[in-house]
């Protein structure tokens, strides 16, 4: 249970300004984890919903816009 809330302390350390250090990081965690296929997945996962709620919070604001405009 313990090992899904390490890559947050991974994160911190790469610091949010650069995404590809942080994948760096994730995978060299992942790659040293004995379930590194679980949390792949599971940072997988959390990509997907993330880009999912970015590209639903795109849509909402290209609307919000139109509708300004109009």
């Amino acid at each position: 249970m313990h090992t899904i809330f390490k890559p947050h302390s991974v994160f911190r350390e790469a610091g949010s300004r650069d995404p590809t250090a942080n994948a760096m990081g994730m995978f060299r965690l992942t790659s040293r984890s004995e379930r590194s296929s679980r949390l792949s997945s599971w940072t997988l996962g959390i990509q997907t919903i993330a880009s999912t709620i970015g590209s639903m919070t795109r849509v909402r604001y290209c609307l919000r816009v139109s509708h300004d405009a109009g």
